[in-house]
């Protein structure tokens, strides 16, 4: 949020012709990288949202050019919207109080571990907490008239619903769920090809005891108590919900009752085994949780006509980019 004000605050319609005669110091910093309406985006604003942003050393390395115009233009972009969203609520009358700004202002301060740290934080940007408030105020500008927006979208009606329902089938089925269980032997990753093969042979010897007829939940239970292997039971869960990628992709498609051959995951080798299946199936629209379906319809709904009057916004506007 902070970055995001850093470009926002001091914006200006300002242009390097309106200067005074010899502040070249000050021409540099005028110099537009766009105008929206006629108003000038700086590219001192971009620039200080983008530091503030992207530190161009990262634990990865250095940041590449290419990479940090990306990140630029993408400032700039979002830059535009806000001002189209600023001159939108300005014209539109759009009151913000100073009770909402330093309401905002205290969660922006909550970020800090002390007040101190906040003003440290602004200052390091080259702003002041007047400047991050003015930001605020913009900002809160934009997001109201956005919200007036979006609230206009009406609550659905069952109609509404029963459409959205028979157009998007697809999205009201439960999948199919499998009880699944499973022993893990943990293995440190950085462990030689010899420990992983030991682990290996060790679940292997316990998934025969199973084979030849011993209870999997008898023998689970003798081997986890000994604490060298540990037993997760699940119980029924869809593919995408046992935490461990190699056990998911391979568990759905084993048959109930079904034990495997010791699995190889990052975390180890683990021994599988599927009790009950239940198959997937289509949810009938009377099932639905109604209130649940409502309130994701509307948010939806609203989130399209925000996008939707800022397409306008931008399509309407007299846009112009400085190379």
């Amino acid at each position: 949020m902070l970055a995001a004000l850093i470009g926002a605050a001091g914006t200006a319609p300002l242009y390097a012709s309106e200067l005074p005669e010899g502040d070249k110091e000050g021409a540099a910093a005028a110099q537009a990288v766009a105008y929206v309406n006629g108003e000038a985006i700086l590219a001192a604003e971009v620039e200080r949202t983008l530091a503030a942003r992207v530190p161009k050393v990262t634990g990865h390395g250095v940041l590449s050019d290419e990479r940090i115009r990306f990140h630029r233009d993408q400032i700039v972009r979002e830059m535009v919207v806000r001002k189209l969203m600023l001159q939108a609520a300005t014209k539109a009358g759009v009151a913000v109080s100073d009770a909402e700004i330093e309401a905002e202002e205290a969660k922006l301060r909550q970020r800090f571990p002390s007040d101190e740290d906040y003003r440290r934080a602004v200052s390091a940007q080259g702003l002041d907490v007047t400047a991050i408030r003015a930001g605020l105020r913009e900002h809160l500008m934009g997001e109201k008239l956005a919200e007036q927006v979006a609230a206009r979208v009406p609550a659905p009606t069952e109609g509404d619903l029963m459409a959205y329902y028979d157009g998007h089938r697809e999205q009201f089925v439960i999948p199919t769920q499998a009880a699944i269980s499973y022993l893990m032997l943990r293995v440190d990753p950085s462990a030689p090809k010899d420990v992983w093969d030991a682990a290996r042979d060790r679940l292997k010897a316990v998934g025969d005891r199973i084979t030849a007829g011993e209870s999997f939940d008898a023998v689970a239970a003798e081997v986890a108590a000994g604490g060298e292997l540990s037993l997760v039971t699940l119980g029924l869960v869809h593919q995408g919900q046992t935490g461990v990628e190699e056990i998911d992709r391979m568990a759905f498609d084993m048959a109930s009752g079904a034990v495997s051959e010791p699995v190889w995951t990052l975390y180890g080798y683990a021994l599988v085994r599927v009790g009950e299946r239940k198959p997937g199936r289509q949810l009938a629209f009377d099932e639905l949780n109604r209130a649940l379906f409502k309130t994701e319809w509307l948010e939806a709904r609203r989130k399209e006509a925000r996008n939707e009057w800022l397409a306008g916004l931008v399509r309407e506007a007299e846009l112009k980019f400085v190379e």
